[in-house]
């Protein structure tokens, strides 16, 4: 049984991977995807790491991927598309002053899906679908007897909260 809209579906998936963070980027340049950033580590307030994957021929520019690439200018050209979400673009993020760490990763600012905010009863809907995830045998009988009654809340709520908070009907 559908319940959410595709786009409130979409909006929840973007949400629930820290906002784009979990499923990864890829870095265009000159419109050639010339590496992949995966494994996202939160390191320090707004500053995340990465893993750089390069993606090109060119075994000069893969080098300088792994390190001069982000300290000069030379990134200042590319953008950062979703893995995930091909239409989400991120033009805003920025490397650090030493933007590669010890352990070899990436640190940047500001990658992450900006267009997407939460609205307070997206939080009911995330934990909503983590509950209806869990098999039925392991909820025991007494919420098998329920879900039906979560289903009519959860198509209460969305409509409710697709509408803008009014009530709709009567």
């Amino acid at each position: 049984m559908k319940v959410l809209s595709q786009s409130h579906e979409r909006r929840l998936r973007i949400i629930e991977s820290d906002y784009g963070r979990d499923f990864g980027w890829f870095v265009i340049r000159d419109g050639e995807r010339i590496a992949s950033l995966s494994d996202c580590q939160h390191e320090e307030m707004f500053w995340d790491s990465y893993i750089v994957e390069p993606m090109t021929d060119d075994p000069d520019l893969n080098r300088r991927l792994q390190s001069a690439f982000w300290q000069g200018d030379e990134w200042s050209g590319c953008e950062f598309v979703s893995r995930e979400f091909p239409d989400v673009v991120v033009r805003h993020a920025l490397p650090a002053a030493s933007p590669i760490l010890e352990s070899g990763r990436l640190l940047l600012r500001g990658l992450y899906c900006s267009e997407v905010t939460s609205r307070p009863w997206d939080w009911l809907f995330m934990w909503w679908r983590k509950k209806a995830a869990i098999p039925a045998r392991t909820r025991g009988a007494a919420n098998n007897m329920a879900s039906f009654s979560y289903q009519r809340q959860l198509q209460f709520c969305v409509s409710y909260c697709e509408d803008g908070g009014r009530m709709v009907g009567g």
